[in-house]
């Protein structure tokens, strides 16, 4: 009989895997100058806050 591996741990070595391959694609995508263009383009519509509540300038609620 074959030893196999431990699933938990091999689900947390996939996991590892998985988040070193983001951080890898995030660092190229800044490296390539592409976050600024993209950032420009993102609005608070598009990508909705929940749970973290803005803040003004001097760091009082941001009223509309």
């Amino acid at each position: 009989m074959k030893n196999r591996p431990n699933n938990q741990h091999y689900e947390s070595e996939i996991e590892q895997q998985r988040a070193e391959f983001y951080r890898t694609c995030i660092a190229e995508f800044q490296l390539l100058g592409y976050q600024d263009q993209y950032l420009a383009k993102v609005s608070d519509d598009m990508v909705p806050l929940l749970g973290v509540e803005l803040l003004n300038s001097k760091g009082k609620p941001f009223t509309k």
